[in-house]
Protein backbone atom coordinates (compact mmCIF):
# COMPACT_ATOMS: atom_id res chain seq x y z
CA UNK A 1 0.00 0.00 0.00
CA UNK A 2 1.08 3.72 -0.64
CA UNK A 3 -0.02 6.97 0.97
CA UNK A 4 -1.19 8.66 -2.25
CA UNK A 5 -0.44 12.12 -1.55
CA UNK A 6 3.33 11.18 0.18
CA UNK A 7 3.89 9.74 -3.25
CA UNK A 8 2.64 11.75 -5.84
CA UNK A 9 4.85 14.68 -3.66
CA UNK A 10 8.13 12.73 -3.99
CA UNK A 11 7.14 12.14 -7.15
CA UNK A 12 6.89 16.06 -8.51
CA UNK A 13 10.13 16.53 -6.36
CA UNK A 14 11.36 14.01 -8.19
CA UNK A 15 12.85 12.07 -4.85
CA UNK A 16 11.59 9.10 -6.78
CA UNK A 17 11.92 9.09 -10.41
CA UNK A 18 9.01 7.25 -12.38
CA UNK A 19 6.35 5.09 -10.70
CA UNK A 20 4.43 2.04 -11.96
CA UNK A 21 1.20 0.65 -10.18
CA UNK A 22 -1.69 -1.52 -10.69
CA UNK A 23 -2.88 -1.40 -6.78
CA UNK A 24 -4.06 2.30 -5.35
CA UNK A 25 -4.73 3.40 -1.81
CA UNK A 26 -8.28 4.09 -3.02
CA UNK A 27 -10.00 1.60 -5.59
CA UNK A 28 -10.98 2.73 -8.03
CA UNK A 29 -9.03 5.32 -8.17
CA UNK A 30 -10.61 8.42 -8.68
CA UNK A 31 -10.66 10.55 -11.74
CA UNK A 32 -9.52 13.30 -9.73
CA UNK A 33 -6.42 11.86 -8.29
CA UNK A 34 -3.15 13.71 -9.05
CA UNK A 35 -1.91 10.23 -10.23
CA UNK A 36 -3.03 11.03 -13.38
CA UNK A 37 -1.04 14.30 -13.64
CA UNK A 38 1.93 13.24 -13.83
CA UNK A 39 3.73 12.25 -16.31
CA UNK A 40 6.23 10.08 -14.56
CA UNK A 41 3.52 7.61 -13.64
CA UNK A 42 2.18 4.54 -15.27
CA UNK A 43 -1.00 3.63 -13.96
CA UNK A 44 -2.51 -0.16 -14.93
CA UNK A 45 -5.70 -1.73 -14.04
CA UNK A 46 -5.28 -4.36 -11.48
CA UNK A 47 -4.04 -6.68 -13.82
CA UNK A 48 -0.03 -6.65 -13.88
CA UNK A 49 0.12 -9.88 -13.24
CA UNK A 50 -2.64 -10.69 -15.91
CA UNK A 51 -0.21 -12.73 -18.55
CA UNK A 52 -0.78 -16.30 -19.66
CA UNK A 53 1.49 -17.59 -17.98
CA UNK A 54 0.75 -16.13 -14.27
CA UNK A 55 -3.12 -17.76 -15.54
CA UNK A 56 -1.52 -21.01 -16.36
CA UNK A 57 0.30 -21.25 -13.17
CA UNK A 58 -2.10 -19.90 -10.78
CA UNK A 59 -4.66 -22.77 -12.16
CA UNK A 60 -2.45 -25.80 -11.76
CA UNK A 61 -1.35 -24.28 -8.25
CA UNK A 62 -4.96 -24.35 -7.35
CA UNK A 63 -5.87 -27.63 -9.28
CA UNK A 64 -2.83 -29.24 -6.97
CA UNK A 65 -4.27 -27.82 -3.65
CA UNK A 66 -7.46 -29.32 -3.85
CA UNK A 67 -6.15 -32.70 -5.25
CA UNK A 68 -3.87 -32.62 -2.35
CA UNK A 69 -6.79 -31.88 -0.17
CA UNK A 70 -9.27 -34.41 -1.21
CA UNK A 71 -6.70 -37.37 -1.65
CA UNK A 72 -4.80 -36.55 1.73
CA UNK A 73 -6.80 -33.62 3.98
CA UNK A 74 -3.29 -31.84 3.38
CA UNK A 75 -4.39 -27.92 3.77
CA UNK A 76 -0.89 -26.09 2.95
CA UNK A 77 -2.85 -22.45 3.20
CA UNK A 78 -4.44 -21.20 6.30
CA UNK A 79 -7.08 -18.78 4.78
CA UNK A 80 -9.88 -19.30 5.47
CA UNK A 81 -8.82 -20.60 8.74
CA UNK A 82 -8.25 -24.34 8.70
CA UNK A 83 -10.97 -25.55 10.70
CA UNK A 84 -13.35 -23.51 8.91
CA UNK A 85 -12.73 -24.30 5.67
CA UNK A 86 -11.83 -28.37 6.93
CA UNK A 87 -15.64 -28.24 8.48
CA UNK A 88 -17.49 -26.80 5.65
CA UNK A 89 -15.52 -29.21 2.88
CA UNK A 90 -16.54 -32.16 5.29
CA UNK A 91 -20.21 -30.70 4.95
CA UNK A 92 -19.54 -29.85 1.29
CA UNK A 93 -21.02 -26.69 2.43
CA UNK A 94 -21.18 -23.32 0.89
CA UNK A 95 -19.12 -19.96 1.97
CA UNK A 96 -22.06 -17.47 3.55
Amino acid sequence: MIAEAEVCKALEQRKIRALGLDVFENEPLSRNSNLLKLENVVLTPHLGAATFEAFERASMQAANKLIAYFTSGILSDSLPPHENWAHRASQHQAWD
